[in-house]
């Protein structure tokens, strides 16, 4: 009988032979067996982008494809039926590059694009032959985030909650729209992370970011030995918390200026170096 490889335990685990759980314990087991996680350096932690070239040209083509779904819509003005098409499209094309096949690149293109034809399905129903409003952008955020959370439910795909998080900051940005919060492009990036201007999208990005990274804490918590998915899709969500915690801190203490500013922005990259 041949060996088991990493891949024979995620395909039990895709098929419900075992859960997550008995995954890893088997795992780190195996590995305390052959003496690898003995002579595994502290920080290392591999990360797949893309298995292969075949992925790349995999994902440029379904790009072409949802493109062509989207520019059908703008030529017919299709609203909500080409929206719903794109999402039936990615979620079919999703159950094989995705649960069948585990190919990275493809899948994550695949997440990106159901949450893009969700958004724009929910927004053409709440928002068609109208102004869209704060109110409009939080029911299509909220709504995204709950389908982002089935999809990651049904696929397990780590860049999943990456989308999730994306449309948790828009929500978050409508809600401080709500409040009076005022932005221009031009008042980038102060008035997005400057909490000295008080337009409230700096104190909503601080509260997004904090909450990011909370969740991302919680997922790494779960998988300690950084062998399976719970880790990845901690990376993805810290991803999101870190540009939205440290640009808003270093900002504001750069911009309040002198040799105290400074220094405390130093000190904040220092720290963030090291909790990293």
């Amino acid at each position: 009988m041949s060996d088991f490889s990493k891949e024979d335990i995620r395909a039990a685990v895709a098929a419900g032979v075992l859960n997550e759980q008995q995954a890893v314990g088997l795992l780190t087991l195996a590995q305390e067996r052959l003496g690898i996680r003995d002579h595994l350096m502290d920080e290392d932690e591999p990360f797949e982008f893309f298995k292969g070239f075949s992925e790349i040209f995999v994902t440029v083509g379904l790009w072409l494809l949802l493109s062509g779904v989207i520019g059908l819509g703008a030529v017919l003005k299709g609203g909500v039926g080409i929206g719903v098409l794109g999402m039936v499209l990615t979620w079919v094309f999703a159950l094989y590059f995705t649960k069948k096949r585990r190919m990275n690149l493809p899948s994550m293109s695949l997440a990106a694009g159901f949450g893009v034809f969700l958004a724009g399905t929910v927004l053409s129903l709440i928002g068609m032959d109208k102004d869209l409003t704060e109110i409009h952008v939080i029911i299509m955020a909220l709504i995204g985030m709950i389908g982002m959370l089935i999809y990651y439910r049904v696929f397990k795909l780590p860049f999943t909650m990456f989308v999730f998080g994306i449309f948790g900051l828009i929500m978050v940005y409508a809600i401080m729209g709500m409040q009076g919060a005022k932005f221009s492009i031009f008042d980038f990036p102060d008035g997005l992370f400057d909490l000295r201007n008080n337009s409230g999208f700096a104190i909503g990005s601080l509260i997004f970011g904090f909450a990011a990274f909370a969740l991302g804490i919680w997922f790494d918590t779960k998988d300690p030995h950084r062998i399976s998915r719970y880790s990845a899709t901690g990376f993805w969500l810290h991803i999101l918390a870190a540009p939205a915690i440290v640009n808003t801190i270093a900002l504001t203490l750069v911009n309040s200026g002198g040799t105290k500013g400074y220094l405390l922005t130093a000190l904040l990259l220092f720290v963030v170096t090291i909790l990293s």
